[in-house]
């Protein structure tokens, strides 16, 4: 019974062909590039004011260029320098979409906190995201009107999503935040590896990387934190390869592909959970345990249905 399961279980969660090279090339690397940039900005806050408090914003324009610059890098790591500026391929584009996602988060760093400043810039990001990964697939096979409307539709799923992570990483300074994206970051793989998507696969580790490096920071700089411009760029990365999965598949989209692909673009708003009015009578403990499964269980159900609806996985992307 127990080799059965274990044969499940790593039926369900291969490990990668080249499991030192990929530890290399998304996952040491893109750490290296957030963990010492970060933790240099929010050193140098700490001993500018040395009285900060968790709640104090700090240098929230550093996290969005490092996690966009790692996901690139993982990218070029993973498949080589990209041949243009905008590939055919939808997934040859993620290292492109990165360095936009975290433009993006740059700019929500520096918008003041108000709803409607940051709420139109991260609606504009999650639409280009969309486009770049939809328009070339659908614009010969839909309307138009159909098209934009579907654009338009994920930007705005791109901004309430970032609004609920930007709350979530918000009330959890230090290490807390980025610890809860670790388990979900490292699960979006086998997303995308049962999709057919094995080398963007590979990339999505930097996800994992990029917010373990900001957890060891958080563990020596307790005010450290990833709201605003670094939720921005991790939700409209996730978005990404959400919509890659489900619409921008080598095979036509079924509705196992479109359920993923939901899943992991909200998976970041889960974190939000625990800020619901009933959970938040609960204590501190209860409470960041549904801060840290949330995310977590809505991708592993994201990786079940992808492997149970979406064939083997094989090379298609490059």
């Amino acid at each position: 019974m127990l080799s059965d399961l274990a044969g499940t279980l790593q039926d369900i969660f291969p490990a990668p062909p080249d499991p030192q090279a990929t530890a290399i090339r998304s996952g040491a690397i893109p750490a290296a590039i957030v963990l010492l940039p970060l933790m240099i900005a929010w050193w140098k806050q700490r001993q500018q004011e040395p009285s900060t408090k968790p709640d104090a914003s700090g240098p929230a324009w550093v996290a969005p260029l490092v996690i966009g610059v790692a996901v690139f890098a993982a990218m070029v790591g993973v498949s080589g320098w990209p041949r243009s500026i905008l590939p055919a391929q939808g997934a040859a584009r993620i290292g492109l979409i990165a360095l936009i996602a975290g433009g993006f988060g740059f700019l929500d760093a520096w918008l003041p906190g108000r709803w409607y400043a940051t709420g139109i810039p991260r609606a504009v990001g999650g639409a280009v995201v969309a486009g770049l990964l939809l328009e070339p697939i659908m614009a010969s096979k839909v309307e138009p009107w159909l098209l934009w409307s579907t654009i338009g539709a994920v930007g705005v799923l791109g901004a309430v999503v970032t609004g609920f992570l930007d709350v979530a990483l918000r009330a959890t300074p230090g290490a807390g935040g980025p610890f809860a994206m670790v388990i979900p970051g490292a699960l979006v793989g086998f997303v995308l590896f049962h999709s057919k998507y094995t080398a963007t696969a590979e990339i999505s580790g930097s996800l994992a990387s990029a917010v373990i490096a900001a957890m060891l920071v958080g563990l020596v700089i307790r005010s450290m934190r990833l709201d605003r411009g670094g939720a921005t760029t991790l939700a409209l990365v996730y978005l990404a390869f959400g919509v890659l999965v489900a619409g921008w598949g080598p095979e036509k989209s079924g509705w196992g592909r479109y359920a993923a692909g939901s899943l992991v673009s909200i998976a970041p708003a889960a974190m939000a959970l625990a800020d619901a009015p009933k959970i938040k009578k609960w204590r501190g403990s209860a409470r960041y345990l549904v801060r840290l499964l949330a995310p977590a269980l809505v991708v592993v159900a994201a990786v079940l249905i992808a492997r149970y609806t979406g064939g083997s996985s094989a090379a298609y992307e490059y």
